[in-house]
């Protein structure tokens, strides 16, 4: 289909790019189907063009994408009347206001578009919560969104280095392990942090962490079935009021099921030692300290580091094994398989990135990091 607007002149669609509006949009009365427009460069604007008044373009931006502060409760009875199911069907824009004097550039905040990008429904919504200004100067923000675009695009090659790196990661085989560490006393499993509260049950659980439980299940009952015997699980265990619960929700709480090791590595930890700690170091614990110092003068040549998360526990725990090493001159090798370890994933902590990142930076400390050990 074309459509001949004043602004751009014709444009393609497809009906199945038409945006549906329950209501027309507030002073433009008889309008209800648009279609979104964007221009190369001409980021972070997009344009709402009318397709029955191909006259009538609004300018709009992402304004989350682009005021820092701006997170805009929708109410939840307007999402149920949009469709919206999943929140990351949902698009939040802003109209702008472009004066003659581009100094003066601003957004309506109170009144957000809401789309759903999935049934291409859409609707203005006012905003009862929250002191959203109507008119909302942009100058700071747009060149603050200019230097974030700038730092993204100069961070380019480092994340496809982070790409590289972890598609770049060749397994190593149980044999040549054997060939390494000839004696079962050479090699050491700690099991970090696989608990119930981190991939079962409580606000901290995750699905991916839940998802390293047969891996982790499968390499230790290969590790000892090959004979190795010193296997140590390390998990979480807090009282009221620890410290750690001023960066993250309560978890673990000391004798609850949150506390317990997964069911599916449970069997290992009969024959395991097992080290509570009240923070994100297992170090912190003496007695954790002491079994590592002892492994070593008892022939140890290798921790295998397995459990979550990649850039908490798992991190803090190789790393501080590592300068250890270091400082002591110690021959002694880290390895950690890239399928055995992970983190969580939210809006502010993407886990797809944050993980191969720690990974990376443990690699550049000299720890081994494989994709597997098969």
């Amino acid at each position: 289909m074309l459509l001949e607007t004043s602004n751009f002149g014709p444009i393609e669609y497809d009906e199945n790019e038409i945006i549906y509006f329950q209501n027309e949009i507030l002073g433009f009365d008889g309008l209800k189907k648009y279609i979104l427009v964007g221009k190369d460069g001409s980021e972070p604007f997009i344009w709402l063009q009318s397709v029955e008044n191909p006259g009538l373009a609004f300018v709009m931006v992402d304004g989350t994408d682009v005021v820092s502060w701006y997170k805009p409760q929708i109410p939840v009875e307007e999402m149920r009347k949009l469709s919206i199911d999943d929140i990351s069907s949902m698009q939040i824009y802003n109209i702008v206001v472009i004066p003659e004097n581009i100094e003066e550039i601003s957004c309506n905040l109170k009144a957000p578009i809401v789309v759903n990008r999935d049934k291409k429904i859409a609707a203005q919504i006012i905003l009862d919560e929250g002191d959203y200004p109507i008119r909302y100067y942009l100058k700071e923000d747009l060149r603050g969104y200019s230097m974030e675009e700038e730092y993204y695009r100069s961070c380019e090659n480092s994340i496809r280095s982070l790409y590289r790196f972890v598609y770049g990661l060749k397994p190593i085989e149980f044999n040549e392990l054997k060939k390494r560490y000839p004696a079962t006393s050479n090699i050491s499993l700690l099991i970090v942090d696989m608990i119930n509260g981190f991939s079962r049950i409580g606000p901290l659980s995750s699905p991916r962490i839940h998802n390293l439980e047969m891996p982790i299940f499968t390499l230790t009952k290969r590790l000892v079935a090959e004979g190795v015997k010193d296997v140590a699980f390390l998990n979480d265990s807090h009282h009221e009021g620890s410290m750690e619960f001023n960066a993250f929700p309560p978890h673990a709480m000391a004798g609850t099921q949150e506390s317990m090791i997964v069911d599916s590595l449970k069997g290992f930890s009969q024959n395991a030692r097992i080290f509570a700690k009240n923070s994100l170091n297992a170090f912190t614990n003496p007695d954790f300290n002491t079994y590592v110092h002892e492994l070593i003068k008892r022939g140890t040549k290798c921790f295998i580091i397995v459990g979550n998360c990649t850039d908490l526990c798992v991190y803090q725990t190789a790393m501080t094994l590592k300068m250890f090493l270091n400082s002591s001159d110690t021959p002694v090798d880290i390895i950690i398989p890239y399928n055995c370890v992970d983190t969580f994933d939210s809006i502010d902590h993407y886990a797809d990135l944050i993980n191969p990142m720690f990974l990376y930076h443990l690699s550049m400390n000299g720890i081994e990091i494989v994709k597997e050990i098969r």
